[in-house]
C-alpha cells in the first residue's frame, strides 16, 4: 500500500487495524516521524518517539489481533540497523 509510505502515525495505526485477523505477519515500509510514533506506541514508551536510525529493522510481537491494536500491545523482539546509542 504505497499510501503508507510517508503515512502519519494515525495513518498507520488505521490501516493496521484494518488488517483481517488471518494473516498473521504483517510489513511495513515507511519513514519517521510516523514509524518511530508506531514503535512508541507498541511499547507504551513515555517518549513521543522511539529513536530509529536510517534504514533499521525492528520485529514486534503483537498481542491479540491486529484489529486490537492498542498502547502497549507489542513487544519488541528484534532491532537491527544503524541503532542510535544515545
Amino acid at each position: 500500500m504505497p499510501a503508507l509510505y510517508l503515512a502519519s502515525f494515525e495513518e498507520l495505526a488505521e490501516a493496521i487495524q484494518t488488517v483481517p485477523n488471518e494473516i498473521t505477519h504483517l510489513a511495513i515500509v515507511g519513514h519517521n516521524p510516523g514509524l518511530s510514533q508506531l514503535a512508541s506506541f507498541l511499547l507504551a514508551k513515555e517518549h513521543l518517539q522511539f529513536q530509529m536510525n536510517t534504514m533499521e529493522l525492528l520485529s514486534y510481537e503483537i498481542k491479540g489481533n491486529f484489529g486490537a491494536l492498542k498502547v502497549g500491545c507489542g513487544e519488541l523482539l528484534l532491532q537491527i540497523g544503524n541503532i542510535n546509542e544515545a
